[in-house]
């Protein structure tokens, strides 16, 4: 999947940290069902890292915004958010796919029905 998994609540957040407007693309960088917005790429210094917690462990995983924001193709310094916002208000429901696991292991242990992530050293 592609897209970080954010809230309704959280994506307004972003919206309003980066003072994004709506925009209508006709390449957006997944097919979630949201609006998408566009902000002045140098306005990503502003946004945090999005955090994640697995039931099971103590460690918080993060997206970091370098990770889940495009540059738009049209050569204006303009970016967008590459989120999915499923779920209701502060409810988050979604896939972690590769905007989460880009620098990430995972790993999988099909026969103890396992997963286990370990960061990625570049």
């Amino acid at each position: 999947g592609r897209g970080a998994p954010v809230s309704v609540y959280g994506y307004q957040r972003l919206v309003e940290l980066v003072g994004a407007k709506a925009v209508t693309l006709s390449d957006p960088p997944n097919n979630g069902e949201q609006g998408f917005y566009q902000f002045d790429c140098r306005n990503s210094s502003l946004l945090p890292p999005l955090r994640y917690e697995f039931a099971g462990s103590e460690r918080a995983w993060e997206i970091v915004p370098e990770n889940y924001v495009e540059v738009l193709a049209n050569g204006t310094n303009k970016c967008t958010f590459n989120v999915r916002t499923l779920g209701d208000g502060a409810m988050v429901m979604g896939n972690f796919g590769e905007t989460f696991a880009i620098d990430k292991y995972v790993m999988f242990d099909f026969e103890k029905l396992q997963v286990g992530i370990a960061d990625f050293a570049w």
